[in-house]
């Protein structure tokens, strides 16, 4: 991965050897590297798009894949992008076990109102308090992550190199 080339290497002893390794504990935050909105601008992920195609698709190169999923700090890039439909449906399925896709997952209130503790039953028969099934939960989670904020072109460069100095402590 290119996003490993750039840390400092350190010693570490495997099985009595003495290996030379990337430091991955080495962090930068996210303020550090691009806060500035002005840099940034909004996207909406499209289904089954991937990290790789919007990096080529708006800087030429796949190279830069790593910068946008650092700036929407995006470190599990298996589990924190969006899901396709059919990934989902099997993620769901595992998680919560086949056949419950329709379960109920929690319930929501549909009016604009804060949500109270007490339970009045009218409000539930009035329709205002429904019922979000597993499937529904993990569509809206999902798509919550279809929101992410990239690098603009004339910046990508500038973000990367800021990085690289970064985390390399200079």
């Amino acid at each position: 991965m290119a996003f490993f080339r750039q840390f400092p290497r350190t010693a570490y002893v495997v099985d009595g050897n003495l290996i030379n390794i990337p430091d991955i504990f080495r962090r930068v935050g996210k303020k550090d590297i691009a806060d500035n909105l002005a840099f940034m601008q909004e996207y909406e992920i499209q289904e089954g798009e991937r990290v790789e195609h919007i990096s080529h698709n708006l800087y030429r190169t796949t190279d830069y894949y790593w910068v946008i999923l650092l700036v929407n700090n995006i470190i599990d890039p298996y589990h924190d992008w969006p899901k396709t439909k059919t990934e989902l449906v099997a993620f769901t399925e595992q998680r919560y076990g086949s056949g419950n896709l329709h379960k109920v997952h929690h319930y929501a209130n549909t009016s604009n109102q804060n949500i109270r503790v007490d339970y009045d039953e009218s409000k539930f028969n009035a329709g205002t308090i429904k019922a979000i099934t597993n499937i529904e939960h993990e569509e809206n989670v999902n798509e919550d992550k279809r929101k992410i904020k990239l690098p603009r072109k004339e910046f990508v460069g500038e973000i990367a190199g800021q990085f690289k100095r970064l985390i390399r402590g200079r």
